[in-house]
């Protein structure tokens, strides 16, 4: 198993380079608008992988790489069946090219029906990458920001550790009595806003807070905007911290990275976070009944 002494950090990058293609001058349901001027558009999109700035090859650092763009929606599909086949719905079109070298891949997009607006082409046409973790990482747990906090670590093997966790800091700081949990503000807050917990019921609560370890897509915008035919647009890039085991394998960028709060989890509002109408609660038969029991015989000797 990797620890934190083996691994590196790192950013793993994806630059893309786009280029508008020539329109064709023969018209046909792929090159123009019938009945209009507008011809409609192609590119070649180019996306390459990196590592901290070195070309890498993209099955080392990539499980998968797509273009993504807006489907037709069910509003765009009326509107075609309504004007029947003089007007269709504009739609994008990718084709993977293949490979120029191991870390450039190439696909062409296109227009398919009428031109699409360039709003949509701006904001939703985009490059996702799914990075390829080691196969380690998988079985892992993944857990909630403020669960975090407390835990110490943001992935854990075996997460019902956290179940012994909790106890502790309800036991360090009063909360705990034989069969429920009282919530100060910190654990409130982590559970819901409830104001007490049967330990029972702990770990279903904990599950809500703890998923199964997945890769996090990194996404890269596309520049489509140019205007000149047989000239790149500007290349667009985005990247994401990860860390590098002893063989290269691949880690999220935050792995075994323990958290701050956890080293000096202290709590200033440790108090019960329950309001008058529950001065009955389980707690205080459990207080009661520890002190009734505080009873010593005193035995005298002649």
């Amino acid at each position: 198993m990797t620890d934190s002494t083996t691994l590196r950090s790192a950013q793993l990058e994806l630059r893309t380079h786009t280029q508008l293609m020539p329109t064709p001058t023969t018209s046909n349901n792929n090159s123009a608008v019938e009945g209009g001027s507008t011809p409609l558009r192609s590119w070649l999109i180019s996306v390459q992988t990196l590592m901290s700035g070195n070309p890498v090859n993209i099955a080392s650092v990539a499980s998968s790489i797509e273009v993504v763009v807006p489907p037709v929606t069910s509003a765009d599909k009326r509107a075609e069946s309504t004007a029947g086949e003089q007007q269709t719905a504009a739609q994008l079109e990718v084709e993977y090219l293949g490979q120029m070298n191991g870390s450039v891949a190439i696909y062409r997009l296109e227009e398919v029906g009428k031109p699409t607006c360039d709003t949509i082409l701006a904001n939703e046409v985009k490059i996702k990458l799914v990075p390829r973790f080691s196969s380690e990482v998988y079985n892992f747990y993944m857990l909630d920001d403020l669960l975090h906090t407390l835990v110490g670590k943001k992935y854990l093997l075996h997460p019902k550790y956290v179940i012994s966790l909790v106890l502790a800091y309800a036991r360090q700081h009063q909360l705990l009595t034989d069969k429920f949990i009282i919530c100060d503000s910190f654990l409130s807050t982590l559970f819901g806003g409830v104001q007490w917990l049967k330990i029972r019921a702990l770990w279903s609560q904990i599950l809500k807070l703890i998923s199964p370890m997945s890769a996090q897509p990194l996404y890269s915008t596309v520049n489509l905007g140019c205007d000149v035919r047989d000239e790149p647009c500007k290349p667009t890039e985005s990247k994401l911290d990860v860390s590098l085991g002893e063989s290269s394998e691949l880690y999220p960028g935050d792995w075994f990275q323990p958290s701050d709060a956890s080293r000096k989890l202290k709590r200033t509002e440790s108090s019960p976070c329950l309001s008058s109408k529950s001065s009955k609660s389980p707690s205080s038969s459990s207080t009661s009944t520890q002190s009734s029991k505080r009873t010593l015989r005193r035995h005298k000797t002649l």
